[in-house]
């Protein structure tokens, strides 16, 4: 991932790198810094005359240890403000402090920002919480479930959360039936109890529609994503519900189906204003910033103004949006809004809570930068450019 780094496994949030310990080392990704001048089992020992393994023993509550000397060491770590290293707590207490996310095998085709952005959200969601995020993909010839299987057998993760849902998730049945807490970006239709958090993507992608007829814009193309996701479906749906409401006529209207690249949006472009092609659309509605991203790059070299001759909009909000040429006028998630809120939700789940009632449905904000505007290029001009 662009601008993010993976250290054994564990994913660093961009705000929160490695930074050198006391011996020059690196403390442990995605955990809060503890200065090496802290307390340790050792130290406690030495003053109490006994030997580490003792003290050990008498933190963890064993009952071989004398009253007064376990006394004594409690006291000596309350006075001293001993905080337990998170690898004693694991092994104190049988439970790890890792949360997994295993990358869809229906991910993008090459780097998309607003995965980048959605880790980092959850990165630093959990390091609040002194938890890692440990990021794993799907090796070559590897089913996606047997990723699962492994962390789950060996023991690496307390729980993990989804993204890229689809109807009929296999994840969501396979997590619910193997009992591991979980929570899910996104929906599915599928009948087990899950705890997920969604954008609503329909009136999002609608509500665009809404915007750049406002504009006066009556020519659109929509540049639908060939995924299986159900966030795909959902936007798709918004923009037909967006011309329906709108009275678009269907000759002013097309969809083409590209991937979720920016290749895909650029490509869309030279399919849409070829000199073959009679549907020049003014406006053109991507379903994420990736492909918006492409689609300006296309209309600029075939000497389109992009907000002026044509509007270009996205969805997703990705901090790359603000720096295009024009930026990018987008529907915005509020990203570390969704990585605090999957978190809790997680949380919850491992405490005990009844996973079927988290069921949030945040609203996307829509964003206005250079991208769009009122069209300028009459019908003929369009037909003709």
């Amino acid at each position: 991932m662009a601008d993010k780094v993976t250290y054994r496994g564990v994913y660093v949030p961009k705000t929160r790198k490695p930074v050198p310990g006391a011996a020059g080392g690196m403390t442990k990704p995605g955990r809060r810094q503890r200065a090496r001048t802290g307390v340790n089992i050792n130290d406690i020992a030495e003053r109490a005359g006994v030997a580490p393994a003792t003290v050990s023993r008498a933190l963890n509550g064993y009952t071989d240890i004398a009253e007064a000397t376990r006394t004594r060491i409690l006291t000596l770590a309350s006075e001293l403000n001993y905080q337990p290293s998170s690898r004693a707590r694991q092994l104190a207490r049988g439970w790890v402090e890792t949360v997994g996310f295993v990358l869809p095998t229906i991910s993008r085709q090459e780097n998309d920002p607003f995965v980048s952005d959605i880790l980092d959200a959850l990165a630093a969601a959990l390091a609040e919480r002194d938890y890692d995020l440990l990021f794993a993909t799907v090796r070559e010839g590897e089913e996606e479930l047997d990723v699962y299987r492994r962390l789950i057998a060996a023991g690496k993760c307390a729980g993990f959360i989804i993204t890229n849902s689809r109807d009929n998730d296999p994840r969501i049945q396979f997590l619910s039936d193997m009992k591991v807490p979980f929570a899910v970006y996104g929906r599915a239709s599928i009948p087990v109890p899950y705890a997920h958090l969604d954008m609503d993507n329909e009136a999002g992608i609608a509500g665009m529609v809404d915007h750049l007829v406002a504009l006066g814009h009556k020519r659109f193309a929509y540049l639908d994503l060939d995924e299986t996701a159900t966030f795909a479906r959902l936007r798709r749906s918004g923009f037909e519900l967006g011309v329906a409401r709108n009275a678009l006529p269907d000759d002013q209207v097309t969809m083409v189906q590209v991937p979720h690249t920016s290749a895909g949006g650029l490509k869309a472009i030279f399919d849409l204003y070829d000199g073959g092609n009679s549907h020049r659309p003014t406006a053109v509605v991507c379903p994420a910033d990736v492909v918006a991203i492409g689609a300006i790059q296309g209309l600029s070299t075939r000497g389109y103004h992009v907000g002026r001759d044509v509007s270009v909009t996205g969805y997703d909000g990705v901090p790359l949006g603000a720096f295009t040429s024009p930026p990018l006028t987008t529907m915005s998630q509020p990203i570390e809004e969704v990585g605090q809120r999957l978190v809790d939700m997680l949380f919850r789940v491992m405490d005990g809570a009844d996973p079927s009632q988290f069921r949030d449905v945040l609203m996307p904000t829509l964003v206005r930068r250079a991208s769009d505007g009122s069209p300028t290029l009459t019908e003929a001009a369009q037909a003709t450019g």
